[in-house]
């Protein structure tokens, strides 16, 4: 298991991820008993967060193999899909985090 901080004192890339998911958790489970709707889309989206994670490794994995062999078109649109989607997912539980709390 990796540490929470790297030796450089900065977090890895997956704590955001996993702080968001922890944020919309929290807001689903505070809203539960008031909007079932909303419940059921802020657990789905907490969900995701296996599937960020593995964005995250493949984005990873893409840019290294740009820095490592250069950059073909192949690597680069691999890594920018991975990218997009991910951000897209962890964009939709702050967005939801948001919302709940302002409704």
């Amino acid at each position: 298991m990796r540490p929470l901080f790297d030796d450089d004192g900065k977090a890895p890339a997956d704590a955001d991820v996993i702080a968001i998911s922890l944020a919309v958790r929290i807001t689903a489970d505070r809203i539960a008993g008031t909007r079932p709707a909303w419940f059921r889309l802020g657990r789905s989206l907490s969900l995701m967060v296996p599937a960020c994670i593995a964005l995250d490794a493949i984005e990873n994995v893409a840019l290294w193999r740009i820095l490592q062999l250069g950059a073909t078109d192949g690597t680069a649109v691999l890594a920018a899909g991975a990218a997009i989607v991910k951000f897209g997912l962890v964009a939709a539980g702050i967005g939801f985090a948001a919302l709940t709390w302002l409704i």
